[in-house]
Order: C-alpha cells, then structure tokens, then sequence
C-alpha cells in the first residue's frame, strides 16, 4: 500500500466510521486478519467491536484530522 493510500485509508476510518458510525465500511478498509491491540476479539469483527463500543460512550464525535503520518 502506497503512503497516499495509507493515509486515505486512514483518513476515511476516522472520519467516516468513527465520526459518522459507517461501520460497513470496515470491510472496504481493514484486512480480515488485521489486529486491534485493543480488542481479544481477532479481525475485522475486532475492530467493529472497537468502533461500536467507542460510538456507544461518545454518541456523535467530532473529528478533526489535521495530519496523518504514514508510511507505505
């Protein structure tokens, strides 16, 4: 993945799936065997977990991406 698709990627997880709840996106960002530290759940299904528990707390955030710093 190019540094400019990591940071689209990246991008449109935080401001569409976390902000706006578009969790079916997922699917479109994220590989089925990616890792969330945070989660005991593996994969994807991890990460949904992650982003329906963190819009449960905060109902509707605000996000504001300044910067995005990735690599390839």
């Amino acid at each position: 993945m190019t540094q400019q698709r990591s940071e689209e990627v990246m991008r449109r997880y935080l401001t569409e799936v976390v902000a706006r709840g578009k969790i079916e996106l997922i699917e479109q960002l994220a590989a089925e065997d990616m890792v969330d530290h945070t989660q005991t759940i593996p994969g994807r299904a991890g990460l949904v977990n992650h982003v329906r528990s963190f819009r449960e707390r905060y109902s509707n955030p605000e996000v504001h991406v300044e910067r995005i710093i990735a690599s390839g």
